[in-house]
């Protein structure tokens, strides 16, 4: 596969996109009133600056966002062209802006240590550098994470005249490329190669038969899990030295279904069983059945089955069911808790502890719940009942309640948050604050 490498410019940044500070006259007195109502007097007593620093205007609805330490970062389709921006946060004025190939579908930015930028449009990434916006390097697929300096990219090989052709529509089981394309047989073999995320040299190369999962391992352990029909390995994400090794029994590659590294355990399925594997040993820990004809994901980083009436969480060591939960909840780790969702709704439930599912935060008065790396930190957001603005709060890892954040006075949406900035989409725009605590 050929790696395209873009030769981008950044343009002249306009001048300071000025806050409307006359809001905060307006309203300073109401900030209290409405978020003692809003938090039932439930939040801890620790002041909280909160500042609106501005908004940055967005040409569709459809833009991506990110914010980071100290900057914004947004990526919009103009014309036939992918415009990736970096913006300043104070004075809130744009620094860099620069020009790719549309890709409209499963786009996300995430900024890096070490001063990059991650943009993944479909299929492509590119690694940007976060000072200038000029491209590092690029891959035709995804690039996941192994630790903070290093990532894993894949290819494929498939058997010629193996393409499905989409016209088609013949049915049929599909199997994947890295870069999306469907296949009518599983790939011959699939390499994998660590690569160093400041200049996508290549750090080592492996290869396997077959279709392989890459899984990094949580925490900062900096390994790497690769599942195929084979067996499973654990390998230094830095070197690719393989640590430790298991076979797996002969099976279909179709049965495994995306394993999932849980601190200390892996987590695979295969048809209608779950195994959880000691990522110390790779010896099974057990083995639960779940149901094979149910593909949905109700559980991240939170080893579950569903059950007919509930949603089992597993003890990690044991498999034996610790806390259970409503059906239609969907989990996911923040940090060392559980954020608890609505599948059909969306909204926030609860943050409860890992092990026992008591009830650590009651979030239910909220509209929204959004969640910050591994930090656990969680930003949670509701509208005025009049939908005459937006109060915000704050849920720090550990704490017992939301700590009062600040208000809108605009209805915002789809927010995003970082250790410093939250940003969250208006009517055309989007909205940049500062906060700290």
């Amino acid at each position: 596969m050929a790696v395209i490498d873009l030769d981008l410019h950044a343009s002249r940044p306009p001048a300071p996109i000025r806050p409307r500070l006359h809001r905060y006259r307006e309203l300073g007195l109401a900030v209290a009133a409405v978020l003692a109502l809003v938090l039932g007097g439930a939040a801890a007593s620790t002041p909280t600056v909160w500042r609106h620093l501005g908004s940055v205007p967005l040409n569709s609805g459809d833009a991506i966002y990110a914010p980071g330490s100290d900057r914004v970062y947004t990526a919009m389709v103009t014309g036939d062209q992918m415009v990736t921006t970096a913006w300043d946060t104070d004075p809130l004025r744009q620094v860099w802006s620069v020009a790719a190939p549309d890709r409209r579908t499963g786009s996300y930015l995430e900024p890096l240590p070490g001063g990059l930028l991650m943009q993944y449009s479909e299929p492509d990434t590119r690694i940007l550098d976060a000072a200038t916006g000029a491209t590092r390097w690029s891959w035709p697929s995804q690039v996941q994470l192994i630790g903070p300096r290093v990532g894993v990219v894949t290819d494929a090989v498939f058997a010629p005249g193996t393409r499905y052709d989409n016209a088609s529509g013949e049915p049929g089981q599909l199997y994947f490329a890295p870069n999306g394309q469907p296949h009518t047989r599983p790939p011959e073999r699939t390499g994998l190669h660590g690569v160093d995320l400041a200049t996508g040299r290549r750090l080592w190369s492996m290869q396997e038969r077959g279709s392989v999962y890459a899984v990094p391992a949580t925490g900062d352990t900096g390994t790497l899990t690769v599942v195929s029909a084979q067996g499973i390995q654990v390998r230094d994400g830095n070197t690719g030295a393989l640590l430790r090794r298991r076979d797996l029994p002969r099976a279909d590659p179709r049965e495994i279904w995306f394993p999932e590294a849980i601190g200390d355990l892996l987590v695979v399925r295969r048809g209608a069983m779950i195994t959880g594997y000691g990522l110390d040993t790779l010896q099974p820990r057990w083995t639960e059945p779940v149901d094979a004809t149910d593909d949905r994901i109700i559980c991240s980083g939170v080893p579950c089955r569903r059950t007919a009436d509930a949603i089992a969480v597993l003890d990690r060591r044991t498999g034996q069911t610790a806390w259970r939960t409503d059906p239609d909840a969907f989990l996911h780790q923040v940090g060392n808790e559980v954020l608890e969702s609505g599948t059909d709704t969306g909204r926030p439930v609860s943050i409860r502890d890992r092990t026992t599912g008591a009830v650590r935060t009651d979030l239910r008065a909220w509209d929204a719940a959004v969640t910050s790396g591994r930090d656990g930190l969680v930003l949670v957001s509701r509208f005025h009942e009049d939908e005459s603005g937006t109060a915000f709060g704050i849920r720090q890892a550990g704490a017992k309640a939301v700590r009062p954040l600040g208000v809108s006075d605009l209805m915002l949406r789809n927010c995003q948050v970082s250790t410093a900035l939250v940003a969250c989409l208006g009517t055309g725009q989007l909205e940049v604050f500062a906060y700290r605590s």
